[in-house]
């Protein structure tokens, strides 16, 4: 419980899965014993996309009926 007006950093990272595409985002914000925070509260925004291609393989053929 706060007993008086702090500072404080939010911090997000992601995606956790591949680090090489990591990125982060922060908020830094004061907090005030008693008051909510409103509107839509604290909102972490990390854009990207990450896609892993599973399957096939670059040396693979594929036919009609692989499922591709």
């Amino acid at each position: 419980m706060l007993e008086r007006p702090t500072v404080v950093e939010v911090t997000a990272e992601g995606p956790l899965g591949t680090p090489q595409s990591t990125q982060r985002a922060s908020k830094t914000l004061l907090l005030v014993p008693g008051q909510d925070v409103l509107g839509e509260g604290v909102l972490l925004e990390i854009h990207g996309l990450t896609v892993t291609l599973h399957a096939p393989t670059p040396n693979d053929r594929l036919s009609v009926d692989s499922g591709f």
